[in-house]
C-alpha cells in the first residue's frame, strides 16, 4: 500500500512539474510576440468605451472612478488576450480573430469588474457587466477592423 502511494505521489509530482513547465513556456511565448500597436489600439478602444460610459450616464467626470474602471479593464485585457493569441502579429485577421476577441472579452471584463468592485468597495451589477462586455467587444472589433483595413498595409 505504501509503495502505491509513493508511486502515485511521484506521478502527481511529475504531472505538476510538466504542466508548470508547459504553462510557463506557453505564456512566455504569448508575451514575446506582442504587436505593440495592436495592444495600444486595444487599450485606447477600452479607454474610450469607459469614457463614453461615464458621459452617457451624465456623471461628473472623476479621475479616480474613471481609473478604477479603465485600468483594471486594460490590465485584465493584457492578461487574457495573449491566451487567445490576439497580440500575435500573425493572428490579426478579423475573420479568424473575431470569436477569440469575444472569448477574451468574456474572460477579461468580469475579472476587471471584480477588481473594480474591490477597489471601490462596491458590488458588480450583472447588467453593467453585460453592457461592458458588449461595448468592449464592439470597440475592439471596430479597432481591429480599422487595423486590418487601413494600418496593417
Amino acid at each position: 500500500m505504501e509503495k502505491r502511494l509513493s508511486s502515485s505521489s511521484s506521478t502527481l509530482r511529475s504531472v505538476i512539474l510538466f504542466s508548470r513547465t508547459h504553462y510557463n513556456q506557453g505564456m512566455r511565448s504569448h508575451y514575446k510576440q506582442i504587436n505593440k500597436i495592436i495592444l495600444l489600439g486595444d487599450w485606447l478602444a477600452l479607454l474610450l468605451v469607459t469614457l463614453v460610459g461615464f458621459f452617457n450616464h451624465n456623471q461628473q467626470f472623476q479621475v479616480g472612478r474613471y481609473l478604477a474602471t479603465a485600468l483594471p479593464l486594460c490590465l485584465a485585457w493584457f492578461f487574457s488576450a495573449p491566451v487567445f493569441g490576439l497580440f500575435s502579429p500573425d493572428n490579426v485577421s478579423l475573420s479568424s480573430a473575431w470569436w477569440r476577441i469575444i472569448w477574451a472579452v468574456s474572460l477579461s471584463t468580469p475579472l476587471a469588474l471584480l477588481i473594480r468592485a474591490l477597489m471601490l468597495a462596491s458590488s458588480v451589477q450583472v447588467s453593467f457587466a453585460l453592457v461592458m462586455m458588449l461595448t468592449s467587444a464592439f470597440a475592439i472589433l471596430i479597432w481591429r477592423l480599422v487595423w486590418v483595413r487601413f494600418i496593417k498595409r
